[in-house]
């Protein structure tokens, strides 16, 4: 089963491992692969014995901009997850290795645009 939740603090980015809830969540048999969402911000991606989760995948479109002030900062950003599921028996899903598309909302046009290609052209945020 895929689980997606509406998860994590609002505009605040996970340090590390944040473990918790899914973790926990994932020990179950029930459980393949979690893709969160909420927090606005793009969040850490994990593995829990060989399953996935997807702490949150950011804005994919949103008028929510830095400009506002530091706490909308990042708040452009996006993941554009992609993974391709597969049925091992019955009720049991296997995911295999797929891959992460950095995204970037374009103010004000709301444009989802490759996160390579709004740096490129100056806009987003700065890298570090």
């Amino acid at each position: 089963m895929i689980l997606t939740l509406h998860w994590g603090v609002e505009n605040h980015i996970l340090n590390g491992n944040p473990g918790g809830a899914g973790e926990e969540l994932l020990a179950s048999p029930d459980i393949d692969l979690i893709l969160g969402s909420h927090a606005h911000v793009v969040q850490p991606i994990g593995r829990v014995d060989g399953k996935v989760v997807v702490y949150g995948m950011g804005n994919h479109l949103s008028n929510q901009n830095q400009r506002w002030g530091p706490s909308y900062w990042s708040t452009e950003d996006g993941l554009m997850v992609h993974l391709t599921v597969t049925e091992q028996g019955r009720r049991q899903l296997r995911h295999h290795p797929g891959a992460v598309h950095p995204t970037w909302v374009e103010f004000g046009s709301y444009r989802v645009l490759p996160i390579a290609w709004a740096q490129a052209a100056g806009e987003g945020d700065p890298l570090p």
